[in-house]
């Protein structure tokens, strides 16, 4: 946040500023004022709940709008966009080398953060063997991967240098891995319909089919060579876990109070979840600390209103997106909207089975980052074509006037 508010001011500063499409300001507003109304229903009930959803609104509501402006007026040509679409990838890398690692040596590297920052379950013993790494919640590291994996598939078939081509293989690789061995089943199935999504942007050529063979060979020889050597027994586990989990999730009854509340609550409960759970206790006679869905955690949260301008906000992104992607010839923005594209989507993905909006602001602020920065610069190129079409179309109407003059 403090690195947020730095950039924001130097943006301020510079007197930077390009306008909004339509209508992306009433939207916000929206749903800012619904979260805003939904912390008034909240903190009605005390001075203690008063000051966790202030805590919220700020951390998870303004914070994503914050990091969206900063996305949005920050980056002003494709060379950017694509450096930032790389670090993401690069930074997807070593999320999954480093989960591997704490894995398969017991080090568990969310400690450098510090003893006291690090949850007592998260260790890498016995049963909480699936958590390690940067991201501490495997359900959130799983959620990074399936907004990486389609995209680093661009990359890798698109990409004309060998050396990003090589990187993909391995990222892709160690990120199918991580997420095996997360035992994230949610993340599994979003992964392939979101791989799905990706060759709509794969060029596919003799050439193209032969790499992704290759790739394919590559991929299991190289998963079976670093399973079998060095995680046999984790992927034994997480079977195991995946076979086992599939009678025991609770998501299907949360869910189905979570309907009734929001029936109930069309403005939602309040921003936290001091908020949320003693009403599911109260509906269900079950404690659960969110509602294991991003699309119902929002509308707990802001109520229908807020839900809606969120989603309206994200569709206009894609909208813009896949415009300005049909619109450019330039190989290196074609890649960069559609690396975007499938990160967005494996965000609403993911969203369907995790609240990864208020419950991970790593993820929330690099969703509205790269939603800012996607809607600004397809909205550049937009703009820039239909500049060129109206000098176009006015050199043409007067060079004929001059003529039949």
């Amino acid at each position: 946040m403090i690195f947020g508010l730095t950039v924001f001011a130097s943006i301020i500063w510079h007197k930077k500023k390009y306008a909004y499409p339509k209508y992306s300001k009433v939207l916000f507003s929206l749903f800012i004022l619904t979260a805003i109304i939904s912390l008034v229903i909240g903190s009605a009930k005390g001075k203690e709940y008063l000051y966790v959803n202030i805590s919220d609104l700020i951390t998870y509501y303004l914070g994503f709008i914050l990091f969206f402006y900063i996305g949005y007026q920050s980056i002003e040509n494709a060379g950017d966009l694509y450096k930032i679409v790389l670090i993401l990838f690069i930074f997807g890398l070593m999320t999954a080398a480093g989960h591997i690692f704490s894995i398969t040596t017991g080090i568990n590297l969310e400690m450098m953060r510090g003893q006291e920052m690090v949850s007592a379950s998260r260790d890498l013993s016995e049963g909480n063997w699936r958590y390690g790494g940067f991201f501490g919640n495997v359900n959130s590291m799983s959620a990074f991967y399936v907004m990486l994996i389609p995209g680093g598939l661009v990359l890798l078939f698109n990409e004309v240098r060998l050396s990003i081509r090589v990187i993909s293989v391995i990222a892709i690789l160690l990120m199918i891995i991580s997420t095996f061995i997360g035992a994230s089943r949610g993340a599994l199935l979003f992964i392939a319909l979101n791989i799905i999504l990706s060759l709509f942007f794969l060029k596919i050529n003799l050439k193209q089919i032969l790499i992704g063979i290759g790739f394919i060979i590559a991929l299991v020889f190289g998963a079976e060579l670093v399973i079998g050597n060095y995680l046999q027994e984790f992927f034994d586990r997480a079977i195991d876990e995946i076979t086992r989990k599939g009678t025991e999730s609770p998501r299907e009854i949360i869910w189905f109070y979570t309907f009734k509340i929001i029936r109930d609550y069309p403005l939602g409960v309040g921003l936290t979840w001091h908020d949320y759970s003693p009403i599911l206790m109260k509906y269900g006679n079950i404690f659960w600390a969110n509602p294991h869905s991003m699309y119902l955690q929002m509308l707990v949260q802001t109520g229908y209103l807020g839900f809606v301008s969120f989603l309206l906000l994200v569709v206009q992104a894609i909208s813009f997106i896949i415009r300005a992607y049909k619109k450019t010839r330039n190989s290196i923005e074609k890649n960069a909207f559609a690396f975007v594209f499938l990160f967005i989507t494996g965000f609403l993905l993911m969203g369907i089975t995790e609240p990864i909006f208020t419950n991970q602001y790593k993820l929330n602020y690099i969703f509205g980052i790269i939603l800012g920065i996607s809607l600004s610069f397809s909205k550049r190129i937009l703009d820039l074509n239909q500049n060129q079409i109206n000098t176009t179309f006015g050199e043409n109407f007067n060079e004929t006037i001059v003529q039949n003059g």
